[in-house]
């Protein structure tokens, strides 16, 4: 990443100040004495990194001739993407905003949209702190002043890379890639990591090959503990068995019994009848023929009493007409004559018969 414009709204000695078109080779500032050096260099770590603090006695370089603190920069990537990054003293460090404007965009694109522009920006600097970006790419007489900077982790890991030829990856970005990668493979007390995995994998196989390995004693024990147990089925199976005959021959009895009892009777009854010294002869077919005219009678008996039944409720029904009860004497008189008249019609008949004869 190279700058290519400078917008300074106020900052120290500037206002409304911009540099355009900077050039991609060396670009040398030029000036005398309090003409401003330092403070553009202070400047370009402000937009960068933020503003310095107001407890810690640095010099914020707030704007001497008025305007707002702040200003904006345009950096252009290796690929020919150009961002413009704003900040301006409105909280502790400044809210940075960073933009793309070319090629053919005025926001950056959708992924990046998504995206922090602190962390936009952070991507833009490969990673870069504050610290080594002013003891490395920007320092001053301060810092060439205080060498117990060069010290720090940081810039001396960033120094060692540089002399490493690893290009602009810093060996702390190679350092946490490899503990990162390292505590995706292994973490003390971890589930998730793959050889953490592994490891729990191999301490259940190391039980089950326990488990296994107890098995044969066990499997001696339960076979005999089976061949116990099919004795037992067996016997108990013969029991049942015994059981069900018993059962069977039970319940037959309980089904018999009413014979039995009714066997018992007719036993009694033969033994209170008469004996009989003598027995007609032909006495059984004729004890059948009485007993089918019995039953002849007895059918008839039914019949008779039927329709006596019938009658007596085909009288109870009976309403006779007044009527005719006043022509009872008359009725009575014409029931004889017609008897009378049966008679003589039979007599008729025979005298009839006679003369044709």
């Amino acid at each position: 990443m190279r700058l290519t414009e400078l917008d300074i709204a106020g900052f120290g000695v500037f206002r409304d100040v911009a540099v355009r078109d900077i050039a991609p080779k060396v670009t040398v500032f030029e000036g005398h004495n309090e003409a401003g050096k330092t403070t553009m260099m202070a400047y370009i770590r402000a937009i960068l990194f933020g503003f310095e603090g107001r407890r810690n006695g640095t010099n914020r370089y707030e704007p001497a001739r008025g305007g707002r603190h702040g200003g904006a920069l345009v950096a252009e990537t290796e690929d020919g993407r150009r961002f413009r990054i704003e900040r301006f003293d409105t909280t502790t460090r400044g809210r940075v905003k960073v933009s793309a404007t070319f090629p053919f965009q005025r926001t950056v694109s959708e992924p990046e949209a998504n995206r922090p522009d602190e962390e936009i920006l952070h991507q833009l600097l490969y990673g870069t702190s504050k610290l080594l970006y002013q003891n490395v790419f920007a320092f001053g007489i301060g810092e060439l002043e205080r060498l117990d900077t060069l010290q720090a982790e940081e810039v001396s890991h960033h120094i060692y890379t540089v002399g490493m030829g690893t290009g602009l990856t810093p060996l702390t970005v190679v350092q946490s890639g490899l503990e990162a990668e390292q505590a995706q493979l292994f973490k003390p007390g971890g589930r998730k990591p793959l050889i953490n995995q592994i490891l729990q994998g191999l301490e259940e196989s190391q039980a089950v090959i326990r488990n296994l390995q107890a098995l044969p004693d066990e499997y001696d024990t339960l076979r005999t503990r089976l061949s116990v147990l099919d004795r037992e089925i067996l016997e108990d199976q013969k029991d049942l068995e015994r059981a069900k005959s018993r059962c069977d021959w039970l319940e037959s009895l309980v089904k018999a019994r009413i014979d039995w009892e009714q066997l018992q009777v007719v036993r009694q009854e033969l033994q209170d009848l008469p004996t009989i010294e003598s027995f007609p002869a032909g006495g059984v077919e004729r004890l059948e023929q009485v007993e089918r005219s019995l039953g002849s009678v007895e059918t008839r008996l039914h019949e008779i009493r039927s329709t006596i039944r019938k009658a007596v409720e085909r009288r109870v029904n009976l309403r006779p007409d007044p009527r005719i009860l006043k022509h009872q004497n008359e009725i009575e008189a014409l029931e004889d004559l017609r008897g009378q008249y049966k008679g003589a019609l039979e007599s008729f008949g025979d005298l009839r018969s006679r003369v044709a004869v």
